[in-house]
């Protein structure tokens, strides 16, 4: 090639390499024309936790080739991950792409440990149901659980307080609540029967009740047997006053249950359907009582009870205090040979219907527990 071509050809050399350089150049050297990172949002869910839960941590970025979160999490990808600080912590995201970094930051609180959960009841309604019946299981738990479980096939229950279950035979269901300090466990068993008629009585919850109406454990299906109990507290003499005395009862009954129930008299003195050695605690354990299954007039389908000491001198029960969980007195009933499936009478009615009565009196007639005091089940003929 003669010098004369080859200078001929420089410029078209230099029109044709110039751009490259001047691209390759700015790919390495000169400022970028690239958008900067942006971190949309970046939030933890939920932001207050305590020791042992988790929270999630999520975020929306835009324009990044990489995001990193501190405090250990190290490099994420997709749009979230989920954390469990031990304490208070501060996480910051960085996204970073060809255009620079951006950054944002999240606060998780992280406060007191939590207790372990404690079931403070847990219950079967009705406690005995005929073959392949069901029954509602319904629970109390304090203490923030975050996992509720039943076994005997039942499972996950987070988030309720009662699960309806069908029982095929005798059965005991175990409760199991669950949170990062601990687990609690409480049992209730259901017991089953051939399909037939029978009296069938659900206890109430004790809770803060002063007396009780409970099933006496000699109960059968055709003959129950209600004992009327003092709860968990002493019940004593209120303040410069005197103590409890007697007891006065009323409670509706639902017309469907009448001539289904008898209340039955078992002592020769006639005292209606309540067991002889009544209020025997204290001072003059003798008492006088009265009661009626009252089917006409102003207390009409009513079921009516009376039980005081016999004052016998002045001073008779003026102190007497009635311990916790003493039966005063029981109350019993059988099935009539004409009965069929229906309600007796239930803690709803009871609580509702404003002729229902239930007191504890002093000796001069002062009121030392009120209805509010009392607790009853639901009382019924079921097959």
């Amino acid at each position: 090639m003669t010098s004369r071509t080859a200078s001929a050809m420089k410029p078209a050399f230099k029109l044709a390499v110039l751009p490259a350089l001047a691209l390759w150049v700015s790919v390495l050297g000169c400022p970028s024309s690239a958008p900067a990172p942006l971190v949309d949002s970046f939030t933890a869910t939920p932001a207050s936790i305590h020791p042992g839960q988790t929270t999630t941590l999520a975020w929306a970025v835009e324009s990044a080739s990489s995001i990193a979160i501190d405090n250990g999490v190290g490099v994420v990808t997709g749009n979230s991950t989920v954390v469990s600080p031990t304490q208070t912590t501060n996480y910051t995201l960085t996204a970073t792409g060809l255009g620079g970094t951006a950054s944002a930051s999240a606060t998780v609180t992280v406060g007191a440990a939590l207790g372990s959960p404690t079931i403070t009841a847990f219950t079967a309604s009705p406690p005995s149901v005929s073959v392949g019946g069901t029954t509602k299981l319904s629970w109390t738990v304090t203490g923030t659980p975050t996992a509720l479980a039943i076994d005997q096939g039942v499972g996950d229950v987070t988030g309720f307080t009662s699960r309806t279950v069908t029982v095929n035979a005798n059965t005991t269901y175990t409760l199991s609540a669950t949170n990062a300090s601990g687990v609690s466990n409480a049992q209730v068993s259901v017991t089953t029967h051939p399909a037939q008629l029978h009296l069938q009585y659900t206890d109430p919850s004790s809770g803060a009740a002063q007396i009780l109406l409970v099933q006496n454990p000699t109960s059968s299906g055709h003959h129950l047997i209600l004992d009327v109990k003092v709860g968990a507290a002493n019940i004593a003499p209120a303040a410069g006053g005197q103590g409890p005395f007697g007891v006065a009862l009323t409670i509706p009954i639902d017309s469907s249950g009448l001539g289904k129930v008898d209340f039955v008299n078992t002592n020769a003195s006639a005292l209606g359907g309540i067991l002889p050695g009544t209020i025997t605690v204290g001072t003059s354990p003798a008492t006088t009582a009265a009661a009626s299954l009252v089917t006409a007039g102003p207390l009409q389908n009513m079921l009516v009870v009376g039980v005081a000491k016999r004052k016998v001198s002045v001073g008779d029960g003026t102190s007497d205090t009635w311990p916790a969980g003493t039966v005063l007195f029981s109350l019993v009933f059988d099935l009539d040979a004409a009965a069929s499936p229906a309600t007796f009478f239930t803690a709803a009615q009871f609580g509702a219907n404003p002729k229902s009565r239930a007191t504890v009196l002093t000796k001069a007639g002062k009121e030392l527990v009120g209805k509010a005091g009392f607790a009853i089940g639901d009382f019924i003929v079921a097959l």
